[in-house]
């Protein structure tokens, strides 16, 4: 079950993705990895990653008064996630990087 599941819960897309990305393709770091490497994450499931990726990135920059407090929690829950360039698309990454504001 997704955290935004259990009662009383709020609908917070930054746990929702940090689950995600942690637990969908079987754990944080897969057992195959080490061998399989990008390939033991799913197209699938990197797609799904990148829509709720770009969604976490987008509403950062159209909240621009709570801007910092959202891209720290960004920071501390999303990119210390475990083999994260594995598990997105270079879409994503690029996005992040470029530090592009306009939204996909």
């Amino acid at each position: 079950a997704y955290p935004h599941e259990e009662a009383g819960a709020t609908l917070d897309v930054f746990l929702i993705l940090r689950h995600h990305m942690l637990f969908s393709e079987g754990g944080p770091i897969p057992e195959n990895a080490s061998t399989l490497r990008e390939s033991c994450f799913s197209s699938a499931g990197r797609y799904q990653t990148d829509t709720i990726f770009l969604l976490v990135l987008d509403g950062i920059v159209a909240a621009p008064s709570d801007q910092w407090r959202y891209f720290s929690r960004f920071v501390t829950e999303i990119l210390t996630i475990p083999l994260l360039t594995w598990k997105t698309s270079i879409k994503s990454t690029s996005k992040l990087l470029s530090g592009d504001s306009k939204p996909l």
